[in-house]
């Protein structure tokens, strides 16, 4: 019964994506049936050329793939370490949400976590080359002697983020950032996944090939559903709704509205209100990271793994601001990362902001200063208010400012207080105040 009522559910959801994150689910297809089979894992593919949607962060990408936790009793997969910054195993519930075992273990894993089959390395946990082989279990019993051991489902009953799923899916998601060769290289290395049922029937799933993929997005069902979601808005409102912080003070970003959060990052944001012929500026100290695309040895002295600064719509489906620059139509994305944005002497990134038509009219000052990059606000949502978010992904346990440690979201003084001289300013001025006195003179203006 497992694997049919699996191939219904994957058909139902084919299609789908929901999150920056998207909303992952997956199995495999069978070209001679319109209902797909489940042949194959990791079916859905989101990133931010992809799916613009929940806040996406443009060096990330995401593969999903759905399970059914009445049925099944036992989850391996069996994987590499890949040649990437961060990786990480996760599993949500139908409510799109983490979850715990009773004994209090998180249902997610992150790549230095992750113990390795024997004869193999760990390359965050000791130098090595990426490649080494893992396993991941996901199990609700208490396994003995197993390593990587996640719980398999939630404790109780959960509310389905898609009113068209069982209650009792589940997902599971591999989030990878900054992968060395590029995100198409990943694709033939993604893990392999042996589900055993309750009946004991084993099935061992590859990952999918591009004609399984299209041939489940073809389906009915997942027609259907791709355009029931298209019209509605997950969440329905902004994370802090109307309870939202003054504009312009920078706030933990987050509920439990946000589907498919990322165990290993938090985020703080300021709001602000786009205005032909104004800046807004936004300068902090940055921590300090990991570098280059490849394993390293975790912590080794640094703070995050990896930060970002993005500009986000703040508005349903809460996309990064893109817009064309130029004539040539050269597309630009509201986003930078700690590979991308200079930083001074002293560790200090300055973000400036504006719309893409006045862009030229600062650029002079703009490149009269030393570490600063420009970030669009969005012409197309014009006046709709935006959210200038700093990411802070996978902190070192001895970094206690990071955003991640902020106890309570949408509240500014209890960032302030957390990140300390890691807390960012930022201001909003006249062109011409910021072509008077720059970033300082337009921070002091507000």
């Amino acid at each position: 019964m497992f694997f049919p009522r699996l191939a219904a559910l994957a058909a139902s959801l084919a299609g789908v994506g929901l999150l920056a994150t998207s909303v992952p689910v997956s199995a495999a297809v069978s070209l001679a049936s319109e209902r797909a089979t489940a042949e194959c894992a990791w079916w859905v593919e989101t990133s931010m050329q992809t799916t613009n949607v929940l806040y996406p962060d443009t060096a990330a990408a995401y593969w999903t793939m759905p399970y059914l936790t009445d049925e099944a009793e036992l989850i391996e997969v069996n994987g590499v370490y890949l040649d990437a910054r961060y990786f990480a195993i996760q599993a949500y519930g139908a409510d799109a949400q983490l979850f715990e075992s009773p004994a209090g273990q998180e249902s997610a894993i992150a790549d230095f976590q992750i113990q390795p089959n024997a004869g193999s390395v760990n390359p965050w946990d000791t130098p090595a080359q990426p490649g080494g082989s893992w396993t991941v279990t996901l199990s609700d019993a208490p396994l003995v002697g197993v390593k990587n051991l996640l719980p398999l489902s939630p404790q109780g009953a959960v509310e389905p983020l898609i009113r068209e799923i069982p209650a009792t899916t589940a997902f599971l998601m591999i989030r990878v950032y900054l992968p060395a060769e590029g995100f198409s290289a990943l694709r033939p290395l993604l893990p392999e996944v042996t589900i055993t049922d309750r009946g004991g029937i084993v099935r061992t799933l590859e990952p999918c090939s591009p004609t399984q993929r299209k041939a489940l997005a073809a389906t009915k069902d997942g027609k259907a559903l791709a355009q029931a979601l298209k019209s509605r808005n997950t969440p329905p409102s902004a994370d802090c709704g109307d309870s939202c912080p003054p504009e312009l003070e920078f706030f933990k970003v987050g509920s439990s509205a946000t589907p498919f959060p990322n165990a290993n990052s938090a985020y703080v944001g300021a709001l602000f209100t786009p205005a032909q012929g104004k800046v807004v500026v936004a300068r902090a100290v940055m921590p300090t990271t990991s570098t280059g695309e490849s394993p390293e040895v975790w912590p080794g002295g640094r703070q995050l793994r990896y930060w970002s600064i993005c500009n986000y719509v703040h508005r349903a489906p809460f996309p990064a601001v893109e817009t064309v620059l130029g004539g040539n139509g050269k597309k630009v994305v509201g986003c930078t990362n700690d590979t991308t944005t200079a930083v001074s002497a002293s560790g200090t990134a300055t973000l400036v902001l504006s719309f893409p038509a006045d862009k030229k009219a600062i650029n002079k000052r703009l490149t009269r200063m030393k570490a600063a990059r420009w970030l669009p606000m969005s012409p197309r949502y014009g006046t709709t208010q935006e959210l200038l978010a700093f990411r802070n992904m996978l902190p070192n346990s001895s970094f206690a400012q990071s955003a991640t440690n902020i106890p309570t979201t949408g509240n500014p003084e209890a960032a302030k207080e957390v990140m300390g001289r890691f807390y960012p300013q930022i201001g909003m001025c006249s062109i011409k105040t910021f072509l008077k006195s720059g970033a300082t003179g337009c921070l002091s203006s507000s």
